[in-house]
């Protein structure tokens, strides 16, 4: 279960309003709309009745509402004991990140970085975007290598890359290029990293696109390699395809979408911590890497941001 969608369950009830709760909470009204719907069909029931005059829980949420704040009072209490442990922020900058940008750019960016700081620690945590702006909040961490569509609006935020989105599927597979977005339409589709790529859903969702979804791929690889072997086709990023370590020589059929989509790909700091010389170096070392390293696979280019190919600070 994700343990901020609860977060976010709780702000709406108590708030009796999505644009309220997300006033408090730093999102769009849309953004708390997406989260509880989320939650709902993760769950399989309806919680919360909405209408002209506000938002309510149904008889499901009021069932579960005593059980959900015991279990926020719970994480609150272990986040506490554990921000209580790992208060050394002199010593140690901690740093939540989504997997793909954690995979391919933290190494070289860390190397960088304690070359100039070798006396300070690094912590790397990976989470979805929506627990990096709740980790951020509670000050457990000082960036967040997130997508600024996710990313909350109380944040200074600094863009690094476009990563465009591909449509990927078995080889041989009669596919224009570019691919329709339509084309995804009643296909068996991957979801890959279900609870933490919801940018792909997004994209589908405004496109009107119902697909037949696969939720039994736990990552991106998985996905790329059982649309390799002729099962299901999926929409993947070019940083997630540069993932990809398979056999070269069974490759999936991979082709650029239109209409063209991507995700901004950047850090989210508070902004009080900008200035902080550690974040600082950190940022620009980050940025140097995304620089010389935007992808190992040319066809799967990404575009810097004008902030990243600017002058260095």
């Amino acid at each position: 279960m994700d343990i901020h969608a609860f977060k976010v369950f709780l702000a709406v009830v108590d708030s009796g309003s999505f644009s309220k709760a997300a006033e408090n909470l730093g999102y769009t009204p849309a953004g708390i709309s997406y989260i509880i719907n989320s939650l709902e069909e993760e769950l399989n029931i309806r919680l919360i009745e909405r209408d002209y005059s506000g938002v309510r829980c149904n008889s499901n949420g009021m069932a579960l509402l005593q059980d959900i704040r015991r279990i926020i009072d719970s994480y609150n209490n272990f986040e506490s004991n554990l921000r209580a442990r790992k208060d050394r922020r002199y010593e140690t900058l901690r740093v939540a990140s989504i997997d793909t940008m954690s995979i391919l750019w933290l190494p070289d960016t860390i190397a960088a970085f304690q070359a100039e700081c070798p006396h300070i620690h690094v912590e790397i945590t990976t989470g979805d975007p929506f627990e990096i702006n709740a980790w951020l909040a509670e000050d457990l961490f000082d960036i967040g290598l997130t997508e600024r569509v996710w990313a909350s609006s109380r944040y200074a935020w600094h863009p690094l890359a476009k990563d465009p989105y591909f449509a990927v599927f078995p080889q041989g597979s009669a596919v224009p290029n570019p691919c329709p977005i339509h084309l995804f339409k009643n296909r068996d589709f991957f979801i890959p990293d279900y609870r933490r790529d919801r940018s792909i859903n997004v994209l589908l969702t405004k496109a009107g696109v119902k697909t037949n979804d696969l939720y039994d791929s736990a990552n991106t690889q998985t996905v790329i390699r059982s649309i390799a072997a002729g099962r299901g086709c999926s929409i993947l990023s070019a940083l997630a395809l540069d993932l990809y370590g398979g056999d070269p020589n069974r490759l999936p059929l991979v082709v650029p979408l239109t209409p063209y989509a991507c995700r901004e790909l950047g850090a989210s700091v508070k902004t009080e911590r900008t200035e902080d010389p550690l974040v600082r170096t950190f940022l620009r070392c980050l940025r140097n890497t995304a620089r010389q390293t935007p992808g190992q696979n040319p066809v799967f280019a990404m575009k810097l941001c004008p902030d990243c190919e600017a002058k260095e600070e």
